[in-house]
């Protein structure tokens, strides 16, 4: 399993978790909903640079009906634009228009505009420590997901080998 380094008293664990819990539950409600589903959308549209809709879907966590209307909502406003795949014709590609990059960027400004908010009576150094310790907390999720992966690989090697 897990080396476990330093002891953490479990008090502390939980007045961790709840309130991270929280903020991810309000802001994935949020992300799901209006300008923020879209931003979402566009978001992921623009790291790609094309995305197909099954893709996004699977990225956000929600049904592909979900994001196909997102998609035509974006294509009518002409945020993105939406071809033919030619690796799977039952599928499309969807890829952000110029107007599109322009309501990105107004939209992650609104973003943090609301985060500039919430953090308005902090110090810098708090607002710096707490980005350090998100980072931190980000990059231990995804050692500790490799960390399950591996293990379950390893669970399945070792039964087929005994089989």
């Amino acid at each position: 399993m897990y080396t476990k380094c330093v002891q953490h008293e479990k008090e502390d664990i939980i007045g961790m978790v709840a309130p991270l819990m929280a903020i991810v539950s309000g802001i994935d409600r949020k992300r799901k909903q209006g300008d923020a589903a879209l931003l979402s959308v566009l978001q992921i549209v623009a790291m790609k640079g094309t995305a197909r809709p099954l893709d996004i879907a699977k990225e956000l966590g929600v049904h592909q009906s979900t994001i196909t209307r997102h998609i035509q909502s974006l294509e009518q406003l002409g945020k993105v634009t939406v071809v033919g795949d030619e690796t799977d014709r039952r599928s499309c590609k969807v890829a952000l228009s110029s107007k599109g990059a322009e309501e990105l960027q107004r939209l992650t400004e609104i973003g943090i505009s609301r985060f500039e908010k919430m953090v308005e009576e902090w110090s810098r150094e708090e607002v710096q420590t707490l980005g350090r310790l998100l980072t931190k907390l980000q990059a231990s999720r995804t050692a500790m997901a490799e960390k399950e992966k591996e293990e379950v690989r390893e669970s399945w090697k070792t039964r087929r080998d005994r089989e």
